[in-house]
């Protein structure tokens, strides 16, 4: 009995938590299976093709130019603070969100008259229909976290999840075609359901000063994640320029797998980053943040190591008995399953977010897109017998190493400590 009230005290003190990360995992994993089906309904030609696409995704996200990056500090810290300021920069936001992604979706239409095959066409038009409706969703979803409305979101998330698994339907019975409507149907479907519920009712108005304020914090937040994001397609980048899209094909089932292992990751990150800020807000303390980094870091790595272990061990059995076509990629699982558990636990970068600071900001995400590039590549060229193992080792490496340089980082950060690569040199070598 005293088991069970303290196991429900906890959970009404973090219920918050709990909540939002069942609801992204939800959405997130029914992504996931869905992924592992089309896998096995789609061929690696044509699943190459579309893969391709999706690199575009990246390079349309240029056009959010760092004002949602800009809210997603600013606002909740604003609340944190108290008063009425943070309307403003709600409501440019979602007037200058609103014009782009408008913008995307004449886009969207102008696609089709390309002079390119009818599957590369469809593709690019669900590209800019997604990319679209991403940015508003990218919008609407940090007035939900600024607001602490977390149980709130991810009521919503779990109603996105069941939208995952009903259009699989779309790709069961159109094959290729049904991908592209698949995730239009989806983003859809989560824009309107986070419109309709959503916290901020303000208006459509844009102010330049906070424009330009958003800016300010945006950009520099906005260029490291994107260059973050775009970090995360290098090893399907290096594949499809050495070695064409049946190679990205062949490589599918492991990405999949880094996905698997970012989700909760990814759904923690956004709750702690709004935590992050808030407190910061409210106390002006920077140390008070490294106890969410660390502890939030190092746990997401300990959770994941017994689900690595899990996968490692089915996988190959899977892809043999389902997935023949597949073989070639059983030994990347591993490796891209460790590379996304380092790449994705992460969390301690939401410390130099929310503290604004840059260089250590600009430092770490040198280090780590350096690294996600130049390692695969040379996993390539090393592992001549089985190249995508080669670049999922070294993807692998270059999470490890950027973790613990990260962690490094964020705790000069928060104890206001400058970075000295030569201090650290003579440390690791042991001199005075």
């Amino acid at each position: 009995m005293s088991f069970l009230k303290k196991l429900s005290e906890r959970f009404r003190a973090h219920g918050a938590l709990y909540w939002y990360s069942a609801g992204s995992l939800a959405s997130s994993v029914t992504g996931t299976l869905g992924g592992f089906l089309i896998i096995a309904w789609v061929p690696p030609a044509d699943l190459g093709i579309w893969k391709s696409a999706l690199i575009l995704q990246s390079y349309v996200a240029l056009l959010q130019a760092g004002v949602i990056h800009g809210l997603n500090r600013e606002l909740p810290y604003q609340m944190g603070k108290g008063g009425y300021s943070h309307e403003k920069f709600a409501s440019t936001a979602q007037t200058f969100a609103f014009v782009v992604s408008i913008f995307l979706l004449v886009a969207a239409a102008a696609s089709w008259a390309l002079p390119v095959g009818i599957k590369t066409k469809y593709a690019l038009s669900a590209v800019f229909v997604v990319s679209a409706c991403g940015i508003f969703i990218n919008y609407l979803s940090v007035t939900y976290r600024a607001a602490q409305l977390f149980v709130k979101f991810a009521k919503i998330n779990l109603i996105v999840a069941g939208v995952n698994l009903l259009t699989l339907l779309f790709v069961f019975y159109l094959k290729y075609f049904g991908i592209p409507l698949r995730v239009s149907v989806i983003a859809v479907c989560q824009v309107a359901l986070l419109y309709i519920f959503r916290p901020l009712h303000v208006s459509f108005k844009f102010d330049l000063k906070s424009f330009l304020a958003l800016l300010k914090i945006g950009v520099p937040l906005y260029a490291s994640g994107y260059i973050i994001q775009l970090a995360l397609t290098f090893p399907n980048t290096i594949l499809l320029f050495e070695e064409g899209t049946k190679a990205v094909g062949l490589f599918s089932p492991a990405v999949p797998a880094f996905g698997l292992m970012m989700m909760l990751p990814q759904s923690i990150g956004q709750y702690v980053y709004a935590r992050m800020s808030f407190r910061l807000g409210q106390t002006d303390n920077p140390k008070a943040l490294w106890t969410y980094a660390w502890k939030s870091s190092l746990g997401l790595v300990l959770i994941s190591l017994p689900i690595i272990a899990l996968i490692s061990l089915t996988a190959p059995y899977i892809i043999h008995r389902f997935y023949p076509k597949y073989i070639e990629c059983i030994n990347t699982i591993f490796w891209m399953l460790l590379a996304g558990t380092f790449f994705g636990a992460q969390m301690f970068g939401s410390v130099f977010r929310s503290m604004k600071a840059w260089k250590f900001l600009w430092i770490w995400t040198g280090l780590r897109v350096c690294l996600s590039f130049l390692l695969p590549l040379m996993g390539y060229k090393i592992f001549l017998k089985d190249r995508l193992m080669g670049v999922s080792i070294g993807y692998a490496c270059a999470g490890l190493i950027s973790f613990i340089l990260g962690l490094y980082m964020a705790f000069l950060a928060t104890h206001e400590q400058s970075w000295d690569a030569e201090k650290l040199l003579f440390t690791v070598l042991g001199k005075r």
